[in-house]
């Protein structure tokens, strides 16, 4: 079936990235993020949906953050339309250790990541979530 096919690239797109998926809200809520992120940072997807990322990342990187989930002013490269591309780094809570071993939140280090991808803008709501 379609459905199963989908899931089966899906499952190979996140194989061959070097990292993991995320989706959050402009208001910095992580609404899905992809079930390998638990490989890199040791946190699970269950433990981090419905979180602020901001209870994750670092105090000093918020300020960007929160830029990045803004809708830019500036034009983007065909100087017509808003820039939705995003290309920045942050901090982010990691609870593996370089040997491999989890240790709990409190004892997390901070893990520099790359982030990369697209503003999607809604004008009211998701398309399938209107009535």
């Amino acid at each position: 079936d379609r459905y199963g096919g989908d899931r089966q690239m899906d499952g190979l797109y996140l194989r061959s990235l070097e990292g993991f998926i995320a989706v959050v809200t402009s208001d910095g809520d992580m609404i899905f993020l992809s079930e390998n992120i638990s490989k890199f940072m040791g946190l699970t997807q269950v433990e981090l949906t419905g979180h602020s990322i901001f209870d994750f990342t670092h105090p000093c990187d918020h300020d960007e953050i929160r830029e990045n989930l803004s809708l830019k002013s500036g034009l983007g490269k065909k100087g017509r339309e808003l820039s939705t591309e995003r290309d920045f780094f942050m901090r982010m809570k990691c609870t593996v250790t370089n040997r491999g071993r989890t240790v709990n939140l409190k004892s997390a280090s901070w893990k520099v990541l790359h982030c990369t991808g697209h503003l999607k803008v809604y004008s009211s709501c998701p398309p399938h979530t209107c009535p």
